[in-house]
């Protein structure tokens, strides 16, 4: 399996690539730093699991994900925040 982890804080991207690329079946794990660098890996490589983070610069992970949706109907995309929820 290919995965794409697109998160714009480096040491969380790291560590998530980091443990990705130990599991079995996972043949590669590609880093992105912004939406922009997700949709171009996208649209060049064959990736499984893109894992978007939701907020990033130059293209949220929201962004991307429409864009997939239409572009590659096949990839199976993971929504994550390091922002705190709020109940109110």
């Amino acid at each position: 399996m290919k995965i794409l982890v697109a998160e714009d804080q480096s040491m969380l991207r790291d560590a998530l690539c980091q443990l990705l690329e130990l599991q079995d079946g996972v043949a590669h794990v590609f880093p992105a730093k912004n939406g922009l660098e997700a949709q171009a890996i996208l649209q060049k490589e064959s990736v499984d699991v893109a894992i978007l983070d939701i907020e990033m610069p130059e293209m949220t992970g929201l962004d991307v994900l429409e864009w997939a949706k239409a572009a590659l109907p096949s990839l199976k995309v993971i929504m994550v925040t390091t922002f705190t929820a709020r109940l109110f």
